[in-house]
């Protein structure tokens, strides 16, 4: 009777060290994780996530290309650009300047520039007179849509508010010389230039929803504004002005 005593109680007493064991264990393991010393599972579950992570960014972040074939713009058979983006603003882009008259007296040129996910087409018609048209498009080349002049303002980290009167305050630095063609002019010509001068520094030269820009090679934002010169047509000139230089761009 005795001896089957002790077995039992030496049959508990295993069974409470044998669970001792496995509690410290557990313990060792839960502060060697706390501490960082361990890593396993944290590691494993990092690594999923940026996995993760970037296919969602290889897959946001995929050019819609029309045909794959092609740069992002090319020039069809009349050696008009063609922005190669499957996007309804893309179209609109291609559908507008494909019917852009060319008439003999002028010649036509664009560039391009990517800042990002910012393509900025800039198509220039130009005349023998000096005259210059430009047809300014900026579009997302991850999603297709419209990259409107806000969201440029947004990505330079320009205040809206203060944008009209900077713009303004460029311009009259680059045209000063047209005050000093006002001073010296006849009685006769002297309203009438000062007329155009007030009409090339009016804020409604740079109103912030209306005037065109775009992003350049250097990610510098250029503004297509209107210059009214001195001598010349009723029409004003059209005037690419580089603000982050301060400067009229070429």
């Amino acid at each position: 009777m005795d001896n089957k005593v002790k077995n039992k109680n030496s049959k508990a007493l295993v069974t409470i060290i044998v669970l001792l064991i496995i509690i410290i264990i557990i313990l060792g393991l839960y502060i060697l994780m706390d501490k960082g010393i361990i890593k396993i599972n944290n590691t494993t579950n990092k690594t999923k996530q940026v996995t993760t992570e970037e296919k969602k960014d290889e897959i946001e972040n995929k050019i819609l290309y029309l045909d794959d074939s092609k740069e992002i713009v090319y020039e069809n058979e009349k050696k008009i650009p063609v922005v190669n983006i499957n996007s309804k603003y893309a179209v609109a882009i291609n559908n507008e300047l494909s019917n852009i008259k060319i008439d003999e007296n002028s010649t036509i040129s664009y560039n391009y520039y990517t800042n990002k996910n910012v393509l900025s087409l800039v198509f220039k018609q130009a005349y023998d007179n000096d005259y210059k048209y430009y047809h300014i498009y900026n579009i997302d080349i991850y999603t297709g849509n419209e990259v409107n002049n806000i969201d440029l303002l947004k990505i330079k980290e320009i205040d809206e508010s203060k944008f009209s009167d900077l713009v303004s305050n460029i311009f009259k630095e680059i045209i000063k010389d047209d005050l000093t063609i006002i001073a010296k002019a006849d009685s006769s010509l002297k309203d009438k230039q000062q007329a155009r001068y007030n009409l090339s520094i009016s804020k409604e030269n740079f109103e912030v929803t209306k005037v065109p820009m775009y992003l350049n090679k250097n990610n510098n934002l250029v503004i297509n504004v209107d210059h009214y010169a001195m001598a010349g047509g009723e029409a004003p000139y059209q005037t690419l002005v580089n603000f982050d230089l301060k400067q009229l761009e070429n």
